[in-house]
């Protein structure tokens, strides 16, 4: 292809060296090796980035599902708060309860200690007046 047109362009102005000639079809085989190679390696980047994109799909996808599990613990964090702060509300009213139920534990005791001395007095009494009763009746006898 190339003789012939170096045969056609003989006859103009401008010549093709005989020395390119003889280069040109190494040139042009290496020339398509080299976008053969190109093609391939094209090719393959093609590939690659199909897999890139597949695996940022996939990372985004995995993004998404974090982002949606976050979210979903910080609200079941917030319930958890208003639960422990329900609960802390709930301890210091059984707390009071408690001190308020000791108090009138130790009033009550209080005054059944105050009641049992007032009995007892009582007792010693009756029986201090059973004793006196007891020996008047004596003399009453005696007389």
């Amino acid at each position: 292809m190339f003789r012939s047109m170096a045969g056609n362009s003989s006859g103009s102005s401008a010549s093709i060296p005989q020395e390119t000639l003889r280069l040109l079809p190494t040139i042009t085989r290496t020339l398509i090796q080299f976008v053969g190679e190109l093609q391939a390696n094209n090719s393959q980047l093609h590939m690659s980035y199909a897999r890139l994109q597949a695996a940022q799909e996939n990372l985004q996808a995995r993004e998404r599902h974090i982002e949606a599990r976050i979210s979903s613990l910080q609200t079941e964090n917030e319930s958890l708060k208003d639960t422990k702060m329900k609960l802390e509300f709930q301890y210091h009213d059984i707390k009071r309860d408690i001190g308020e139920v000791e108090r009138s534990y130790a009033n009550i005791k209080a005054q059944k200690d105050i009641l049992k001395a007032e009995l007892d007095e009582i007792k010693l009494g009756a029986t201090s007046d059973s004793g006196i009763q007891g020996s008047s009746k004596k003399r009453s006898r005696q007389e």
